[in-house]
Protein backbone atom coordinates (compact mmCIF):
# COMPACT_ATOMS: atom_id res chain seq x y z
CA UNK A 1 0.00 0.00 0.00
CA UNK A 2 1.19 3.51 -0.82
CA UNK A 3 2.54 5.28 2.30
CA UNK A 4 0.28 8.32 1.82
CA UNK A 5 -2.83 6.16 1.45
CA UNK A 6 -1.79 4.19 4.51
CA UNK A 7 -1.53 7.37 6.59
CA UNK A 8 -4.84 8.74 5.35
CA UNK A 9 -6.54 5.41 6.09
CA UNK A 10 -4.96 5.34 9.53
CA UNK A 11 -6.23 8.86 10.26
CA UNK A 12 -9.74 7.93 9.10
CA UNK A 13 -9.75 4.81 11.28
CA UNK A 14 -8.30 6.53 14.35
CA UNK A 15 -10.84 9.36 14.27
CA UNK A 16 -13.84 7.29 13.11
CA UNK A 17 -15.21 7.02 16.66
CA UNK A 18 -14.43 10.70 17.47
CA UNK A 19 -11.72 9.76 19.97
CA UNK A 20 -8.10 8.72 19.69
CA UNK A 21 -7.01 6.53 22.57
CA UNK A 22 -3.40 6.35 23.69
CA UNK A 23 -2.62 3.21 21.66
CA UNK A 24 -3.93 4.90 18.50
CA UNK A 25 -1.92 8.02 19.24
CA UNK A 26 1.20 5.90 19.78
CA UNK A 27 0.55 4.03 16.52
CA UNK A 28 0.28 7.32 14.65
CA UNK A 29 3.42 8.78 16.27
CA UNK A 30 5.35 5.62 15.41
CA UNK A 31 4.26 5.70 11.78
CA UNK A 32 5.03 9.40 11.39
CA UNK A 33 8.48 8.89 12.92
CA UNK A 34 9.21 5.84 10.73
CA UNK A 35 10.42 7.91 7.80
CA UNK A 36 7.92 6.34 5.41
CA UNK A 37 6.86 9.88 4.46
CA UNK A 38 8.73 13.16 4.39
CA UNK A 39 7.48 16.13 6.42
CA UNK A 40 5.96 17.82 3.33
CA UNK A 41 4.22 14.55 2.41
CA UNK A 42 2.82 14.21 5.93
CA UNK A 43 1.57 17.79 5.83
CA UNK A 44 -0.02 17.15 2.42
CA UNK A 45 -1.85 14.04 3.71
CA UNK A 46 -3.05 15.84 6.84
CA UNK A 47 -4.30 18.80 4.77
CA UNK A 48 -6.16 16.40 2.47
CA UNK A 49 -7.59 14.52 5.47
CA UNK A 50 -8.78 17.79 7.04
CA UNK A 51 -10.40 18.89 3.77
CA UNK A 52 -12.11 15.53 3.22
CA UNK A 53 -13.26 15.33 6.85
CA UNK A 54 -14.78 18.80 6.64
CA UNK A 55 -16.63 18.01 3.38
CA UNK A 56 -18.09 14.83 4.88
CA UNK A 57 -19.00 16.63 8.12
CA UNK A 58 -21.04 19.36 6.42
CA UNK A 59 -22.49 17.24 3.60
CA UNK A 60 -25.89 16.87 5.30
CA UNK A 61 -25.98 20.49 6.47
CA UNK A 62 -25.93 19.53 10.17
CA UNK A 63 -22.91 19.12 12.44
CA UNK A 64 -23.82 16.71 15.23
CA UNK A 65 -22.23 16.66 18.69
CA UNK A 66 -20.28 13.52 17.73
CA UNK A 67 -18.97 15.29 14.63
CA UNK A 68 -17.96 18.30 16.76
CA UNK A 69 -16.10 15.95 19.11
CA UNK A 70 -14.33 14.39 16.11
CA UNK A 71 -13.28 17.85 14.86
CA UNK A 72 -11.99 18.80 18.33
CA UNK A 73 -10.08 15.54 18.63
CA UNK A 74 -8.46 15.97 15.21
CA UNK A 75 -7.31 19.49 16.14
CA UNK A 76 -5.97 18.35 19.51
CA UNK A 77 -4.28 15.12 18.47
CA UNK A 78 -2.68 16.50 15.32
CA UNK A 79 -1.77 19.79 17.03
CA UNK A 80 -3.40 21.81 14.28
CA UNK A 81 -3.19 25.59 14.31
CA UNK A 82 -5.74 28.17 13.14
CA UNK A 83 -4.57 28.18 9.55
CA UNK A 84 -4.67 24.39 9.28
CA UNK A 85 -8.47 24.04 9.29
CA UNK A 86 -11.27 25.78 7.37
CA UNK A 87 -12.56 28.93 9.09
CA UNK A 88 -16.04 27.37 9.32
CA UNK A 89 -14.54 24.42 11.24
CA UNK A 90 -13.30 26.83 13.88
CA UNK A 91 -16.69 28.55 14.10
CA UNK A 92 -18.46 25.20 14.58
CA UNK A 93 -16.17 24.51 17.53
CA UNK A 94 -17.26 27.72 19.20
CA UNK A 95 -14.35 29.85 18.09
CA UNK A 96 -11.68 27.69 19.72
CA UNK A 97 -9.53 28.46 16.71
CA UNK A 98 -11.29 31.69 15.73
CA UNK A 99 -8.96 33.56 13.41
CA UNK A 100 -10.49 36.93 14.32
CA UNK A 101 -9.10 36.67 17.84
CA UNK A 102 -5.48 37.44 18.52
CA UNK A 103 -3.59 34.54 20.08
CA UNK A 104 -0.16 35.14 21.61
CA UNK A 105 2.59 32.84 22.79
CA UNK A 106 2.63 32.18 26.52
CA UNK A 107 5.37 29.54 26.61
CA UNK A 108 7.30 27.11 24.47
CA UNK A 109 7.97 23.57 25.66
CA UNK A 110 10.08 20.69 24.43
CA UNK A 111 8.10 18.22 26.54
CA UNK A 112 4.52 17.64 25.34
CA UNK A 113 3.46 16.38 28.77
CA UNK A 114 4.54 19.59 30.50
CA UNK A 115 2.64 21.68 27.95
CA UNK A 116 -0.48 19.55 28.49
CA UNK A 117 -0.27 19.92 32.29
CA UNK A 118 -0.06 23.71 32.12
CA UNK A 119 -2.79 23.84 29.45
CA UNK A 120 -5.15 21.82 31.68
CA UNK A 121 -4.32 24.06 34.66
CA UNK A 122 -5.07 27.21 32.64
CA UNK A 123 -8.33 25.76 31.30
CA UNK A 124 -9.38 25.03 34.89
CA UNK A 125 -8.75 28.73 35.58
CA UNK A 126 -11.15 29.61 32.76
CA UNK A 127 -8.42 30.66 30.34
CA UNK A 128 -8.77 29.44 26.75
CA UNK A 129 -5.61 27.76 25.54
CA UNK A 130 -4.39 26.49 22.19
CA UNK A 131 -1.59 23.92 22.27
CA UNK A 132 0.12 24.01 18.90
CA UNK A 133 2.50 21.31 17.77
CA UNK A 134 1.64 19.01 20.68
CA UNK A 135 1.44 15.97 18.47
CA UNK A 136 4.14 16.78 15.94
CA UNK A 137 6.92 18.03 18.23
CA UNK A 138 9.80 15.61 18.17
CA UNK A 139 8.01 13.40 15.64
CA UNK A 140 7.90 15.45 12.45
CA UNK A 141 11.25 16.59 11.10
CA UNK A 142 11.96 20.20 12.02
CA UNK A 143 9.16 20.44 14.61
CA UNK A 144 10.71 20.47 18.07
CA UNK A 145 8.61 22.83 20.15
CA UNK A 146 5.14 22.75 21.62
CA UNK A 147 3.64 26.24 21.78
CA UNK A 148 1.12 27.22 24.42
CA UNK A 149 -1.01 30.06 23.05
CA UNK A 150 -3.57 32.21 24.88
CA UNK A 151 -5.83 35.06 23.84
CA UNK A 152 -3.98 38.38 23.82
CA UNK A 153 -6.47 39.99 26.19
CA UNK A 154 -5.84 37.25 28.79
CA UNK A 155 -2.02 37.08 28.57
CA UNK A 156 -1.36 38.88 31.87
CA UNK A 157 -3.79 36.62 33.72
CA UNK A 158 -2.30 33.56 32.00
CA UNK A 159 1.25 34.56 32.98
CA UNK A 160 0.16 35.00 36.58
CA UNK A 161 -1.60 31.62 36.59
CA UNK A 162 1.44 29.95 34.98
CA UNK A 163 3.69 31.38 37.70
CA UNK A 164 1.30 30.03 40.35
CA UNK A 165 1.36 26.66 38.57
CA UNK A 166 5.17 26.66 38.62
CA UNK A 167 5.14 27.50 42.34
CA UNK A 168 2.76 24.64 43.15
CA UNK A 169 5.03 22.14 41.42
CA UNK A 170 8.26 23.12 43.20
Amino acid sequence: MDAKRKLKGMLARIFSDATADESERAELRTYLASGALSSPEIQEVIADFVSTTWKITVADGVVSEVEKQRLREIVEVLGLAKGDVPEEWSRVLGGTLDTSEEWVLLRTFIDRAQAALLADFLRNQGIRVSVEGAFSAGVLPGVQDVRLMVLADRIAEAREAAEAFDGERV
